[in-house]
């Protein structure tokens, strides 16, 4: 069934990260306005992802950022402007026609501006929200941007600790770590990934805290990033399947056969491209990760035809059926999905990823 749109909200009780969150994983394409005091701001959006459009930065943000990108000198800048407000002269064209910059760094520019002031909406904790299901002019878009990877790095780059540590539950609450498949295509740092294998051993939010080495704020601040990229639900919030009352070998099988059968595409995919070098290019893709695995996964090798060669089944169903060991082992496998897909993006780009990740979920799909 299909969203009823228009969708509209406020910040107060949906912070703008789990907006664009919620828009990237129902793959909404439309316009987004962001309202705060007497101010409208702009968004689009093609598929869930962020489109970088003509036009779409306020000029007194263009002004005060002239000088912030050293491969344009910002008098050049300066200048665009002033064409720009008198004539009513797209600025990128300006740059490129009367400041001879290249084609390549204006856009470079613009997109840089463009995601350094989006990246102030994540503060907010006021303003409302409004998203209507209706298209750009495609001759205006200069670029489109993978949402969760803005998500990620404009929590990163959050100062507003009040907001994040509202929307934390209480440290008495523990975590299930979600089986989704935006966990496999975000570029997590070693802290953001180390977090998530103590979150994966079951422990409570206050023994999070006690036990993590990267000090109570960063652990806030990555939590917050799991929470709003529904990497993570709270136990309390938790409803399991209701065909999955309790574990069986059964279920194992069926985890195990899709994540190989994933494994074998990601193989197919890749070599289809690059030929026999795609084992080579997925093996590294392994040994980078494998320090990080739990020491029975660690031992896993790589199939001739890019499945994975697990430990025995005896050895995975004893993680499988007690509730602790079950999160590492299904976190285990997001891991080298994870690891294998970035290796694709690395080798064959942006547009090759999208398409493998979209393929993978209509195995996951079934």
């Amino acid at each position: 069934m299909k969203e009823v749109l228009p969708l509209f909200g406020r910040l107060s009780s949906s912070p703008w990260p789990g907006v664009l969150f919620q828009l990237w994983q129902k793959k909404l394409t439309g316009y987004l306005e962001l309202r705060q005091r007497s101010q409208n701001f702009p968004f689009w959006l093609s598929h869930g992802n962020l489109l970088i459009v003509a036009n779409s930065l306020p000029l007194p943000f263009l002004n005060s950022a002239s000088t912030a990108y050293p491969r344009i000198n910002p008098q050049i800048i300066n200048q665009a402007l002033n064409q720009t407000k008198d004539r009513g002269i797209p600025i990128i064209r300006s740059i490129i026609e009367d400041g001879q910059i290249s084609p390549q760094v204006a856009l470079d520019w613009y997109i840089y501006t463009w995601k350094e002031w989006f990246f102030s909406f994540f503060d907010l904790n006021e303003g409302d929200y409004f998203f209507e299901p209706v298209s750009v002019d495609e001759s205006l878009i200069y670029s489109e941007i993978f949402t969760p990877e803005i998500i990620l790095e404009g929590i990163r780059r959050m100062e507003n600790f009040d907001l994040i540590i509202a929307h934390l539950p209480d440290e008495k609450e523990s975590f299930y770590v979600n089986h989704s498949s935006s966990l496999g295509l975000l570029s997590l740092s070693q802290a953001e990934k180390y977090l998530l294998r103590q979150i994966a051993s079951g422990h409570t939010l206050a023994e999070i805290y006690e036990l993590c080495h990267l000090g109570r704020r960063e652990c806030q601040r990555i939590l917050f990033t799991f929470l709003m990229m529904d990497i993570i639900t709270p136990a309390s919030s938790f409803t399991p399947p209701k065909s999955a009352d309790a574990p069986t070998w059964k279920q194992l099988d069926k985890i195990l056969d899709a994540f190989n059968e994933k494994c074998a595409f990601i193989f197919r995919f890749i070599f289809k491209e690059i030929g026999p070098v795609a084992w080579h290019v997925l093996q590294k893709s392994i040994e980078e990760i494998r320090p990080f695995l739990s020491p029975t996964m660690a031992q896993i090798t790589l199939k001739e035809d890019g499945r994975i060669d697990l430990p025995s089944t005896d050895k995975l169903a004893w993680f499988f059926l007690q509730k602790n060991f079950r999160q590492t082992l299904i976190r285990d496998l997001n891991e080298i999905l994870m690891a294998e897909i970035l290796a694709v993006k690395r080798t064959l780009g942006s547009s090759f990823e999208s398409a493998l990740v979209e393929n993978l979920e209509k195995i996951a799909e079934g």
